[in-house]
C-alpha cells in the first residue's frame, strides 16, 4: 500500500512538472494562433488580476499620476513655483494631496462664482495644477478615492485657501464647463500657515500670472499683441540653467548599424507577433516590417516603432468586454504601455508622462499621447516625416478603438544627464518672439506655456511650448 501511494505521488509530480514545462515553452514561445492569447486569461484567473487596477511603474504608476505639475504658493506680495523635480515640492506634496483627497471626498459643495476664484488665487492660496485635463472619475480613481459627490466633468486646477472658521476652503474649475465649486475641509490650518509662510519667497513681480501684466487682455497695441493668455498662466521674467541632457536609442546600435535582437523580439512579443512564422522585408531606410495576419509591425534604426491593425476588431485587446468603459480603457493603455517598456527597456525606470488630456467624449476611439519627462521638463525629440514615415512630435501616440490598440507609435529613446547646464530664456522673451509673428501658433488664445527639451542636430536646448486654446502647439526656440 505504502509503495503505492509512493508510485502515485511520483507519477503525480512527473505530470504537474510535464505541465508546467509545456506551458512554459508555449509561453515562451507564444505557440497559439495569432492575435490570440489563451494563458493571459488564465493568468488572470489564476492571480485574481483585474483589468481595472493600475499594473503601472515609475512614471506610470498610481503614485505618480497622483502628482500635480506644479504647486504655486501665494502669500503677497510674495510667490513661489514649485515643480515635481524640486526638494520643496516633496516637503508640501503630502499635506496637499491629503487635502485633495478630504476635498474630493467631501459630503457637499457648494457653487461658486468666478470673482471667489479669483479672489482665492490672489489671497494666501495654494494653486495647485495638474498637467492634463481629467475626468473627476479618472482623477479620483488615481487618488484611491472610492466615490465622489463632485458634480463636475473635468478638473485641472484646485486653489487652496483658509477660511475665517480655522477650515480649509478648496476651489475646484470645472474646466469643461467654467463652473465653480467649493468645499469646506477640516484640515489643521497650521500646516497651510507653514507652507504660505515658508514657501513664497520670492516676488510675486518675478513670478506673474498673465491677467497681472494684462496679457490676458488685448492690448491697445493690437499690431503688437495679435494673441491672449489665459488668466493664471504663471509666467518668469528671468531666465533658468537646466541640466543639459544627452539621448541613447535602446533598440539600433548605430556603430554597428544593427538593431538589438532581443529588444526587437520584446516588441514583437508585446505586439502579439509570432516569433517562429512573422514574415518580414527590410525597407530602404533599413527600417524592418513585420507582418502577420492581423496586423504589421515597423521597426525603424531611429528608434520609432509602429503598429497598425488591419482592422479595429483585430487590434491588440486590452480587455474584455462588450461594452466599452472610458476609465477601464485609460487604465489598460497604461498597463500595455508599462508592461512594453519593462520588457524592451528592463534596465531603465520609464519615465513617459501623460501629454493629452484623459477625458471621455463619448466615442469609441481615443487617442492617448505621452512625453518623456527629465525633472518634470518635457522632452521635444522629434521624428521629422519622411517618404516612409509620418512626423511624430509625442513619444508615444495611441489609438485605441472598442477596448483594442488599432495603432501604436513610440519613440524608444532613453535620457542621460550630463554635467554641463543649458539656459533657457524668460518667458516673457518667449512671447516677444509670439507677439511678433502669431502666425506659429494656430490660436490667438494660449492656454499653456511650459520649458522644454528640444535638439538641433542631436545637440540639446532649451525651448518654450507654447499651447492654444485650440490644442494647438508651437515650439519658441
Amino acid at each position: 500500500m505504502k509503495k503505492e501511494s509512493i508510485k502515485t505521488i511520483v507519477l503525480t509530480l512527473l505530470i504537474v512538472s510535464s505541465i508546467v514545462l509545456a506551458l512554459n515553452n508555449w509561453i515562451g514561445e507564444k505557440l497559439w494562433s495569432d492575435g490570440y492569447n489563451f494563458f493571459s486569461g488564465i493568468t488572470k484567473k489564476l492571480f485574481s488580476i483585474d483589468d481595472d487596477d493600475f499594473t503601472g511603474s515609475g512614471s506610470l504608476s498610481k503614485e505618480k499620476l497622483a502628482l500635480p505639475k506644479s504647486l504655486i504658493i501665494n502669500n503677497l506680495p510674495k510667490r513661489g513655483i514649485y515643480y515635481e523635480s524640486s526638494s520643496e515640492y516633496d516637503k508640501m506634496i503630502g499635506d496637499v494631496k491629503q487635502i485633495l483627497v478630504l476635498a474630493l471626498s467631501s459630503e457637499k459643495f457648494e457653487d461658486a462664482k468666478e470673482e471667489e476664484w479669483n479672489k482665492a488665487i490672489q489671497s494666501k492660496s495654494i494653486f495647485v495644477s495638474y498637467p492634463v485635463l481629467y475626468d473627476v472619475s479618472v482623477i479620483s480613481d488615481i487618488l484611491n478615492i472610492r466615490k465622489t459627490n463632485l458634480d463636475i466633468k473635468t478638473v485641472k486646477n484646485f486653489v487652496i485657501t483658509k477660511n475665517t472658521s480655522s477650515k480649509l476652503d478648496v476651489y475646484i474649475k470645472d474646466s469643461d464647463l467654467s463652473r465653480y465649486k467649493k468645499c469646506t475641509v477640516d484640515y489643521n490650518t497650521a500646516v497651510f500657515d507653514t507652507i504660505t509662510g515658508k514657501y513664497a519667497i520670492n516676488s510675486s513681480g518675478l513670478l506673474p500670472f498673465s491677467f497681472e501684466l494684462n496679457f490676458d487682455k488685448k492690448s491697445t497695441d493690437s499690431e503688437h499683441q495679435k494673441v491672449t493668455i489665459e488668466p493664471y498662466v504663471s509666467l518668469s521674467i528671468t531666465s533658468t540653467e537646466n541640466e543639459k541632457i544627452i539621448p541613447n536609442n535602446p533598440i539600433y546600435n548605430s556603430s554597428e548599424n544593427k538593431f538589438n535582437e532581443s529588444k526587437v523580439n520584446a516588441v514583437l512579443r508585446a505586439f502579439n507577433f509570432n516569433l517562429s512564422n512573422t514574415r518580414k522585408h527590410v525597407e530602404a531606410d533599413n527600417s524592418v516590417v513585420y507582418v502577420e495576419n492581423y496586423g504589421t509591425l515597423k521597426i525603424f534604426p531611429s528608434g520609432l516603432i509602429e503598429y497598425k491593425a488591419i482592422s479595429p476588431e483585430k487590434g491588440i485587446e486590452l480587455y474584455s468586454s462588450k461594452d466599452v468603459d472610458f476609465k477601464r480603457t485609460f487604465i489598460t493603455t497604461l498597463n500595455f504601455v508599462t508592461d512594453l517598456w519593462n520588457s524592451v527597456v528592463p534596465e531603465s525606470e520609464i519615465n513617459l508622462g501623460i501629454s493629452s488630456d484623459v477625458t471621455d467624449k463619448g466615442s469609441t476611439q481615443y487617442m492617448l499621447k505621452m512625453g518623456y519627462y527629465h525633472n518634470g521638463i518635457l522632452i521635444r525629440d522629434d521624428i521629422a516625416k519622411t517618404s516612409l514615415n509620418d512626423e511624430l512630435i509625442n513619444a508615444v501616440e495611441i489609438t485605441i478603438q472598442n477596448g483594442r490598440i488599432v495603432k501604436y507609435r513610440q519613440n524608444f529613446k532613453t535620457y542621460m544627464p550630463t554635467d554641463e547646464t543649458i539656459e533657457n530664456g524668460s518667458t516673457i522673451d518667449a512671447l516677444d518672439k509670439l507677439f511678433d509673428d502669431s502666425s506659429v501658433l494656430g490660436s490667438d488664445r494660449i492656454k499653456e506655456i511650459y520649458p522644454a527639451y528640444t535638439f538641433e542636430n542631436g545637440e540639446c536646448k532649451m525651448s518654450w511650448m507654447i499651447e492654444g486654446q485650440d490644442n494647438s502647439a508651437a515650439l519658441l526656440k
